[in-house]
C-alpha cells in the first residue's frame, strides 16, 4: 500500500516573512524563510517508516510544518496514489489537523486518515468526535499500532480490537484498550532519515555546531515528576552500544558529524553516559554532540570524559533563580547545585544552555527579574526563556484553576502565554519574556564572547541565524 506520513501545513513561515518585511531588512529578501527558520523533521513519523517498509509498503513523507503547502499536499496524494495518511499532531496544531483532514476527505473520500501524537493521545474519543473526517486515532507509542492498522486495511478487515487505537466502524466510535509500552528499545529500527535526506532542515542555533545535524532519541519516559511535564513516567532506555550504532550509521551513510542525544536517563543511570562516551572513543568516531543533564548529576571526571568523546554543549533545566519556585515545580535541585554544575561544565570547556520558565504559581514579577539576573550572572553560553504551559495530563493542568488563569486565545505552545499565575499579571509575564531575551543576548560582554569564538564561516552563519531568531522573538513579543 502507498502510505503518506505528514505534518500538516501551517503558518510558521509567516512570522519570519512578516519580520523581514516590516523591518525592511533588504539583504534578507534574497534568503528563503526556510534558510532562517529553525526546523526539524518529525521523528515520531520517521520511526514508523522502517516497520512499514519491511512489510512491503511504499512510504512517503510530507513536511507541511515548515516547507510545503496544502496545494502541494493534494498533488502528492494524487501523484503517489496514496491509500493511507498518517498525521502527527500537537495541541498547538490540532485545528490545522482537523482542517487538513476535512479537505483531504472531501477530495479523496476513499483514503483512510489517522492521527497520532501528543494531543490525540490525550484527547482520545473526544478528539475523534471533534475531527469527524478522521478514521481513527492512535494513542501512546504508534509503531506497532499503526503497522497493525495498515495490515488490517490491506486485508480489508475491520479495525476493531487493535490495541492503542480508537477507530470508526460502521458509523460508531470503537475504543480499544491501550497497547503495552515497548520494553526493548534496542529492537526498534532506526528512524528512516532517507525520507528527509536532502531537505534544508536547520535546528535551533544553540543545538548544533555544524550541518548536517540530527537528533538521537536514547530513551523514552522520565522518572521525575516536575509539575509541568507530560512525558510518560515509565522510563525505558537503549543500550550505549545501540545508541552509538545509530550515530555511526548516520555518520557513514549521511555524513552527519553533529548529534543531539536526547536521553532522560543519562542523569538517572550514572553509568550510561560513561558507556556512551567509552563506546564513541573505542570506535574512534570523529563527531561532536550535545546532550542534557540534571545539575545534581554532574562531576568533573564525567564532564572531562564527555568532552574527550566529543561533547560540546550540555542543556541544564534550570527553570528559576528562586529556590521556592524550583521547589514548587518539584525540580528537586538547589541554586547551589545549579551554580556548581555550570562552573564545572565551563571548567571542562563544554558550553552550557540553560532553560528558564516564567509564570510559576506563586512567582512574582520581581522574582522573574531575579531569574533573569541569575541567568546572566551564570554566564551561560545560551539561554531559553519560555512561559509555563499547562499541557494535558500534567499536574499543572489538573490543578490549573487553583494556581492561576488560562488564556485560551493564545497558541498552546511554549511561545505563547496560556497560563498566568494569580501572583502575576498578563502584561508582567509578557514583559518578562521580552526583557529576558534582550537582557541575556544583547549584553556587550556576551556578544564579544560569541564573536571571539567565530573561527569559520559556518560559525558566523550560525551566530547570524541565532541573533535573527532572537530579534524575531523580541519583535513578536512587542505585538
Amino acid at each position: 500500500m502507498n502510505i503518506l506520513l505528514l505534518t500538516v501545513p501551517s503558518d510558521n513561515r509567516q512570522e519570519t516573512e512578516r519580520f523581514i518585511k516590516q523591518k525592511r531588512i533588504r539583504i534578507l529578501k534574497f534568503i528563503s524563510p526556510e534558510k532562517i527558520y529553525e526546523n526539524l523533521p518529525s521523528f515520531s513519523l520517521l520511526y514508523l517508516a522502517p516497520l512499514l517498509k519491511q512489510k512491503g509498503h511504499k512510504v512517503f513523507y510530507f513536511e507541511g510544518h515548515y516547507f510545503k503547502t496544502l496545494q502541494e499536499l493534494v498533488l502528492i496524494i494524487q501523484k503517489k496514489s496514496i491509500h493511507i495518511v498518517g498525521i502527527t499532531s500537537l495541541i498547538c496544531n490540532w485545528q490545522n489537523v482537523k482542517t487538513t483532514a476535512k479537505i483531504l476527505k472531501q477530495l479523496f473520500p476513499d483514503i483512510k486518515i489517522f492521527a497520532g501524537g501528543r494531543f490525540p493521545s490525550y484527547a482520545k474519543e473526544e478528539g475523534l468526535k471533534e475531527a469527524s473526517e478522521l478514521d481513527g486515532i492512535i494513542y501512546g507509542e504508534g509503531e506497532c499500532t499503526f503497522l497493525e492498522i495498515v495490515s488490517k486495511i490491506e486485508r480489508k478487515e475491520q479495525l476493531t480490537g487493535i490495541k492503542g487505537s480508537i477507530v470508526r466502524e460502521n458509523g460508531r466510535i470503537v475504543s480499544n484498550p491501550p497497547r503495552p509500552l515497548i520494553a526493548n528499545l534496542d529492537g526498534i529500527p532506526f528512524p528512516d532519515r532517507d525520507l528527509v535526506c536532502g531537505k534544508d532542515y536547520i535546528p535551533p542555533s544553540a543545538t548544533y555546531k555544524k550541518l548536517p545535524h540530527t537528533y538521537i532519541y536514547c530513551s523514552r519516559g522520565c522518572s521525575y515528576t516536575c509539575i509541568y511535564c507530560d512525558t510518560e513516567k515509565l522510563l525505558r532506555v537503549r543500550s550505549p552500544s545501540n545508541i552509538v550504532d545509530e550515530i555511526e550509521y548516520c555518520a557513514n551513510k549521511y555524513s552527519i558529524k553533529d548529534f543531539t542525544l536526547l536521553d532522560n536517563a543519562i542523569s538517572v543511570y550514572r553509568e550510561r553516559i560513561n558507556g556512551i562516551c567509552e563506546e564513541i572513543l573505542r570506535r574512534k568516531l570523529n563527531i561532536v554532540w550535545s546532550t542534557e543533564l540534571r545539575v545534581d548529576a554532574v562531576s568533573l571526571d564525567k564532564l572531562r570524559l564527555m568532552k574527550k568523546a566529543g561533547c560540546w554543549k550540555i542543556l541544564y533545566g534550570i527553570e528559576s533563580g528562586v529556590q521556592k519556585n524550583l521547589d514548587f515545580l518539584n525540580k528537586k535541585i538547589s541554586i547551589d547545585e545549579i551554580i556548581r554544575a555550570v562552573n564545572l561544565t565551563k571548567q571542562a570547556e563544554i558550553e552550557t544552555l540553560g532553560s528558564f520558565i516564567f509564570g510559576i504559581p506563586g512567582e512574582t514579577y520581581e522574582e522573574g527579574l531575579k531569574t533573569i539576573k541569575f541567568a546572566c550572572e551564570l554566564d551561560l553560553d545560551y539561554a531559553s526563556f519560555s512561559n509555563l504551559t499547562p499541557f494535558p495530563n500534567t499536574m499543572l493542568a489538573k490543578r490549573v484553576s487553583d494556581w492561576g488563569n488560562t488564556v485560551v486565545e493564545a497558541p498552546f505552545d511554549l511561545s505563547g502565554i496560556t497560563f498566568v499565575p494569580y501572583s502575576m499579571k498578563y502584561k508582567q509575564l509578557k514583559n518578562l519574556i521580552k526583557i529576558s531575551t534582550i537582557s541575556f543576548y544583547f549584553r556587550y560582554k556576551y556578544i564579544l564572547k560569541k564573536v571571539k569564538k567565530i573561527n569559520t564561516i559556518h560559525e558566523l552563519l550560525r551566530l547570524f541565524r541565532g541573533l535573527l531568531r532572537v530579534a524575531i522573538r523580541v519583535f513578536s513579543s512587542l505585538n
